[in-house]
């Protein structure tokens, strides 16, 4: 196959071969000189874009990867695979966009970022550092994904949420509003984060778990010999679920009626004083009141709604 197009300071020309998709004319491109970063040599062809705008730096679109309005790819970016890129989304930096992943509106991938899978990412919303997005997860609104942070399965960021860090968020989760899910916190199953709340450290939020705000979540630190990290959450229909572990990970997770058994059932193995002992157990005890005053109060809010 020919080229018929070609410029000096291009790393690309176009073969002459269009293709008619969403409404507009696409153009198959073929590298006029090897583009090593992405293992692409003279002569071989590219995916498909609308213009010379689309492309630029030592970018590159593979396969039947298709980029168009006035959506660029830039630096050392690649598109590969089915993925698309349209409207006047970005995707710079060494960022990829792969398999069937979308990234359309407004949205900017930069940095390592990585859209893959049947992923979509719309609106205004960022994806940069090393994060990943992958399986069916959406990312819209105004949200970011950064740091060396996952958002996977049938999950959705929404609104002015950020999830960071070594954060996780999959299943089918549902984070919006302006909260924030960083540290090495997971959300998943069927948990939804709302509002202006913070989900940190390893705090790990599945099953049914509603939070509306920083109201419906309860943090703790600093109990009996490891200095244990207690969380309270609320659930969907007024319940709740109380984890017990450290910044790194949850070693026990129940309710409020297990609560205590379990507090008792590790303290037989701390090695400490009869007193020391005692003065952890008084310090849980007193945890114990105020979870359950907590748990209460979403109750009484819940009853007042019916």
């Amino acid at each position: 196959m020919s080229i018929n197009k070609h410029h000096a300071d291009k790393h690309f020309a176009f073969t002459g071969e269009t293709l008619r998709f969403e409404g507009v004319t696409l153009r198959r491109i073929q590298a006029t000189r090897d583009v090593d970063k992405h293992g692409v040599r003279a002569g071989e062809l590219g995916g498909w874009i609308e213009s010379e705008y689309n492309l630029g730096g030592n970018a590159w679109v593979h396969d039947q990867a298709k980029v168009y309005g006035s959506a660029r790819v830039l630096d050392d970016a690649r598109v590969r695979g089915n993925a698309q890129v349209g409207d006047q989304a970005s995707v710079s930096g060494s960022a990829e966009v792969s398999d069937n992943g979308r990234v359309f509106g407004r949205a900017v991938l930069s940095a390592n970022a990585w859209v893959y899978g049947n992923a979509r990412i719309s609106g205004n919303a960022e994806i940069y550092g090393e994060a990943e997005v992958f399986d069916h997860a959406r990312i819209y609104g105004h949200a970011q994904v950064f740091a060396s942070a996952e958002v996977y399965g049938k999950a959705h960021v929404s609104d002015h949420s950020w999830v960071f860090d070594s954060a996780e968020v999959y299943g089918n989760a549902h984070i919006s509003g302006r909260s924030w899910v960083y540290g090495n916190a997971k959300v998943h199953g069927e948990a939804s984060v709302e509002g202006n709340t913070y989900i940190r450290d390893s705090m790990n939020i599945a099953d049914h778990v509603e939070l509306h705000g920083a109201h419906h979540i309860m943090v703790a630190s600093g109990f009996g010999p490891t200095n244990s990290l207690v969380s309270v959450l609320r659930t969907a229909g007024g319940g709740h679920v109380i984890t017990l572990g450290s910044s790194k990970a949850t070693t026990w997770q129940g309710d409020a009626d297990d609560f205590a058994r379990e507090i008792h059932r590790q303290a037989r193995r701390w090695e400490c004083s009869d007193a020391q002992r005692r003065q952890w157990l008084d310090e849980y005890q007193e945890l114990d009141h105020l979870i359950r005053a907590r748990i209460q109060a979403w109750a009484g809010v819940l009853a007042g709604t019916r």
